[in-house]
């Protein structure tokens, strides 16, 4: 299978739904599985229905077999193979999801806070948006889901494991951005507008905002200052990205959603931009069509 052809639904409760299978699959211990099975171990939150069609849509078709019966004829059913539906979930980069972080993350959009006011200065407690807002703010942080990582398998990642990057780091950073991020259209999540952008219009961490998090650190020990390359890095911390930039699918340059963050090969990223011809930054008159040669993440 070409994994690279399989589009994503842009459902995001379609996406969690995947997460969940995910885990499910990792820790069922089973050859095959059917759509039922998984509808009821969400708890019946969806229905068989739902799961084959999400799992057509990823190009994931079941096979047709038979179930001996001992009150009568053999009863014929759709079932999947475990190990060939999980290797292309890892495939594509999914993380898992717990059936409690499946339904949580499955509500977050229903538990948001609109108000017409804007913001002239912003405490954040806990997570909690003032009520004066323009902004959408995450009450269920979980949007931003992360594998959670014990702390022996976060050193291992950091000391040994020549990822490149500060994996500590990068971890405590995007952990603690979950209690302050906000919600925009198309599930974009990004920082509230008080804190910096850069010139291109992309969230960016700098010294004020590592200490507003009371993290341990400061700027010099991350390799980017975009937070969008620190989110997809922890994201998908065992990809080489000396050779990617990151992608943002919606378009949006303020985004950190990991969902919407694709990496993707230098060349081909920046033939995409100039093919699609938007306001991408790889279209500037001075860059047109100019195939970036260097090494770094964007």
């Amino acid at each position: 299978m070409n994994y690279s052809s399989i589009i994503l639904p842009t459902d995001m409760k379609k996406q969690y739904l995947l997460c969940f299978i995910k885990y499910y699959l990792e820790n069922c211990e089973c050859e095959t599985f059917t759509a039922k099975e998984i509808a009821d171990a969400t708890s019946e939150f969806v229905t068989s229905n739902t799961v084959t069609m999400l799992l057509n849509k990823i190009s994931i078709a079941p096979k047709e077999t038979s179930l001996y019966n001992p009150n009568g004829a053999p009863v014929s059913v759709r079932i999947y193979d475990t190990k060939l539906v999980l290797d292309i979930l890892q495939k594509i980069a999914l993380h898992s999801f717990s059936l409690e972080q499946y339904h949580l993350a499955s509500i977050g959009t229903s538990r948001t806070k609109t108000t017409s006011s804007t913001i002239s200065s912003m405490h954040f407690n806990g997570g909690v948006i003032p009520e004066n807002s323009s902004s959408t703010h995450l009450y269920n942080p979980l949007l931003l889901i992360f594998n959670d990582y014990n702390k022996e398998d976060i050193e291992v990642m950091h000391n040994d494991m020549q990822l490149g990057f500060s994996f500590k780091n990068y971890y405590q950073l995007t952990t603690a951005l979950k209690d302050i991020v906000v919600i925009g259209d198309g599930n974009c999540i990004a920082l509230p507008d008080e804190f910096k952008r850069d010139y291109e219009g992309y969230s960016i961490v700098d010294n004020n905002l590592l200490k507003f998090l009371s993290l341990p650190f400061t700027i010099d020990s991350l390799n980017t200052k975009r937070l969008h390359k620190i989110v997809a890095q922890t994201y998908n911390p065992f990809l080489d990205y000396t050779e990617l930039h990151v992608h943002h699918k919606c378009r949006n340059r303020a985004c950190i959603n990991p969902l919407h963050l694709t990496p993707a090969v230098s060349n081909i990223h920046t033939t995409f931009h100039n093919k699609v011809g938007d306001l991408h930054p790889l279209n500037n008159p001075l860059e047109t069509f100019q195939i970036v040669a260097n090494t770094s993440i964007h």
